[in-house]
């Protein structure tokens, strides 16, 4: 039960950082 949370909370973590990375190369894309 608890690996299964943990790889769900760093599946998360990973979606959120790779949200992040989208929303900076977009930013710096339009700032450019």
């Amino acid at each position: 039960m608890e690996s299964c949370d943990r790889s769900q909370d760093v599946l998360l973590l990973h979606l959120v950082i790779l949200q992040m990375v989208m929303v900076k190369s977009l930013v710096g894309i339009l700032c450019y």
